[in-house]
């Protein structure tokens, strides 16, 4: 992999988790006791984010659906 390709991964995930993961975190923290429904739709729908961002378990083969 080249360090052209590397840089751009590191900036799409810097950007995605400045937009969707800290966000995300602060409506958790509020919700953690309060509504567990929510809470797990907020999680599922960052996860969901996350995989159509296309980094989405990064550690995984692609044919698991990782990033390989």
């Amino acid at each position: 992999m080249s360090e052209f390709f590397r840089q751009k991964i590191r900036e799409r995930v810097r950007d995605f988790v400045a937009q969707v993961v800290k966000p995300g975190e602060a409506k958790l923290a509020a919700l953690r006791d309060e509504d567990r429904a929510e809470y797990l739709n907020i999680l599922i729908g960052m996860r969901k984010k996350a995989n159509a961002a296309g980094l989405w378990m990064p550690h995984m083969p692609k044919e698991w659906g990782g990033m390989g």
